[in-house]
């Protein structure tokens, strides 16, 4: 969207060094899950400068609510380390 550049290289930015840092930091148990949403529904985007027609132009299906991401991330974050801890311990059977 027109406007967001700055948004849009921060967001780029914590992802790739959340990535890096979880590949640095990975062997001392430490975890870090980056979220990158897309669409959603929240207070963030409501200011003085509305964007509601911007947000108009955008098709309904890909908004997401602030509770369903955190939903999903958080079941990803858990589904990857159980699917990783099985992995691993078939090393050890």
């Amino acid at each position: 969207m027109p406007g967001n550049t700055m948004y849009g290289v921060t967001k780029m930015f914590l992802d790739g060094f959340s990535r890096r840092l979880n590949l640095e930091e990975g062997s001392h148990s430490i975890e870090l899950q980056s979220v990158i949403s897309g669409c959603t529904i929240s207070n963030f985007d409501k200011s003085k400068n509305d964007k509601a027609p911007l947000r108009a132009a955008i098709p309904t299906f890909p908004w997401s609510t602030v509770k369903s991401v955190v939903e999903a991330s958080l079941f990803a974050c858990l589904w990857f380390r159980t699917a990783r801890w099985a992995v691993s311990s078939e090393n050890f059977a």
